[in-house]
C-alpha cells in the first residue's frame, strides 16, 4: 500500500522533532568558533533552541585555547 504525500510529509516532521528533541537531551550546548590566524571568535548556544550568544575573542595560542576548554568542560560539565 502506497502512503499519501500528506502522510509522508508527517512522517518526515515527526522524525526531523524527534531528532532535534534527542540532540538537544544529548548536548548542553553548541560552541562555534571562527578561526583566524591571529584571533578565534568564540559563540556559544545554549540547550532550548536559545539564540547564540557572542562571547568575544581569544588569542589563536595553544594556552589561550586551552584555558576556553578548561572553561567550557567545567561550564557544561565534560
Amino acid at each position: 500500500m502506497k502512503q499519501s504525500n500528506a502522510t509522508q510529509q508527517a512522517v518526515v516532521e515527526h522524525t526531523v522533532a524527534e531528532r532535534l528533541s534527542t540532540a538537544s537531551d544529548d548536548h548542553a550546548a553548541y560552541i562555534g568558533l571562527d578561526v583566524h590566524k591571529a584571533s578565534i571568535s568564540v559563540a556559544i548556544a545554549e540547550a532550548g533552541r536559545k539564540a547564540p550568544a557572542f562571547r568575544g575573542e581569544i588569542p589563536n595560542e595553544p594556552q589561550a585555547i586551552d584555558k576556553l576548554v578548561r572553561q567550557l568542560s567545567q561550564r557544561f560539565v565534560g
